[in-house]
């Protein structure tokens, strides 16, 4: 090579790649864990906000109803305001005390992870969180109104 020609040589290209190369393994786990992470924060306050609006449907429910607290999901469902269709949960509502239980929910088609929501906790654990079983929900049961 002439001492006037200007360029890289194929041993510093390669060591360049290689570095590279390597910066790219150690990040993508990173940046992978970071975005499951992110996931399970949205699919945990997708589920609190479904319950949020179940509980308010239940609140406006009794107060339509003059106090008397519904026994089916299906007499809140006019008074349930959620849009979001990807969160499918099974309700059930207390007797005693106007909580409600959301388990076993799916939310969205990619998730194979099932959360749960129990209103009837006055503890500061009351939220949503994931649930130890794999089993999904079809959606609140509607039959027997």
């Amino acid at each position: 090579m002439k001492a006037n020609q200007k360029g890289f040589t194929l041993i510093e290209l390669l060591a360049v790649i290689v570095i590279l190369a390597v910066i790219a393994l150690i990040t993508t786990p990173i940046v992978l864990g970071i975005i499951n992470d992110a996931k399970e924060a949205s699919n945990l306050r997708s589920v609190e906000a479904y319950a949020k609006a179940v509980e308010y449907g239940v609140i406006q429910y009794e107060y339509k109803n003059n106090g008397e607290l519904p026994t089916k999901y299906c007499q809140i469902a006019p008074y349930v305001s959620y849009t979001n269709t990807e969160v499918l949960c099974d309700v059930s509502i207390s007797e005693d005390v106007a909580n409600v239980k959301v388990e076993h929910c799916k939310v969205g088609s990619y998730t194979k992870n099932s959360y749960k929501y129990d209103g009837t906790l006055k503890t500061e654990n009351r939220g949503a969180e994931k649930e130890s079983t794999k089993s999904f929900s079809d959606g609140p049961d509607m039959s027997g109104c």
